[in-house]
């Protein structure tokens, strides 16, 4: 016999009895109902953890206090929606039209502004009317005319 087939072999063997536990488990669980044992929690990293003085806990003053002065902090406490504009390079390719339509249906508040010769969108003038948060700007080059670069720019 050679190796390869004995390993085959104890390969089966090891998952027909994997599939056998699992089943009995499964069993075990509709004949106790409530009274079941509790589902086994896997072993990880995360939680073999040995815990020391570098980690953060959950309710620290401090990271409790950064969190309430962060600057997007009104954002994750849900008291304004940031308002996003997605503008293109002018000349842009088409190719770039269907992603920021999706954009649009994923992100709330995003809104399509159209460059034209304008330089930058993001100026006061602009931005500050709208109440904008964010702006995007996506640019292309050729050949290929897909997307090459991504700015991000937090306005106001």
């Amino acid at each position: 016999m050679k190796r390869t087939e004995v390993y085959a072999k104890y390969k089966q063997q090891k998952k027909k009895l994997k599939k056998q536990l699992r089943t009995e488990r499964v069993k075990e669980v509709e004949a106790l109902g409530e009274q079941a044992p509790p589902k086994q929690i896997p072993r990880t990293i995360e939680n073999t953890r040995d815990g020391d003085e570098t980690m953060v806990k959950a309710d620290d003053d401090e990271i409790l206090g950064d969190e309430k002065d962060d600057e997007f902090a009104r954002y994750y406490q849900n008291l304004q929606k940031p308002k996003l504009m997605i503008t293109t390079r002018p000349k842009c390719s088409g190719k770039l039209f269907p992603l920021i339509g999706d954009l649009m249906q994923m992100i709330p508040n995003a809104f399509y502004y159209p460059r034209g010769m304008l330089y930058s969108p993001s100026t006061p003038a602009i931005s500050k009317p709208l109440d904008l948060d964010l702006h995007l700007m996506f640019h292309s080059l050729p050949p290929a005319r897909d997307v090459s670069k991504l700015y991000c720019q937090r306005l106001g």
